[in-house]
C-alpha cells in the first residue's frame, strides 16, 4: 500500500508544480473531534470537506495562517488517527485548526500555508 501513497503523493506534487489545485487526504480538528476528509490547496484558499456528505465544510486563509506546532499522533489519539500521520497546529486568526497529514504531503502543506 505505501507504493500506492507514494505514487499519489508525486502526482500531487506534480500538479501543485503545475499551479493546479491540489487535494490531499488528511483529517480535521477544530472543536476537540477529529474529522477525516480531503483538504483541497488551491492558492490563497484551503478548504477541508468531510468524507461523506458537505456538511461541516472548513475554510481556511493560507495567508494568515502560523504554524504553531508539528508533531506525530500522541498515543490517545491512535484510536481515530493512523499513527503514521504527522498532526500540524495551525492558527488561522481566530481559528485554531489541526491537521494530520502523511508525511509525504507535508511538503505541499508547507507550500500553501508558507512554512
Amino acid at each position: 500500500m505505501a507504493w500506492r501513497q507514494r505514487a499519489a503523493s508525486g502526482r500531487r506534487s506534480s500538479d501543485a508544480a503545475a499551479g493546479r489545485p491540489v487535494t490531499i487526504p488528511c483529517a480535521l480538528r477544530v472543536d476537540g473531534k477529529w474529522r477525516h476528509g480531503k483538504l483541497t490547496l488551491n492558492g490563497e484558499l484551503a478548504h477541508w470537506r468531510p468524507r461523506f456528505g458537505t456538511q461541516g465544510s472548513v475554510a481556511v486563509d493560507t495567508a494568515g495562517t502560523v504554524l504553531m506546532d508539528q508533531r506525530d499522533v500522541a498515543p490517545a489519539e491512535v484510536v481515530s488517527l493512523n499513527p503514521g500521520l504527522t498532526v500540524l497546529a495551525l492558527n488561522a486568526g481566530a481559528q485554531r485548526v489541526e491537521l494530520a497529514i502523511l508525511p509525504a504531503d507535508l511538503s505541499l502543506a508547507g507550500n500553501a500555508f508558507g512554512f
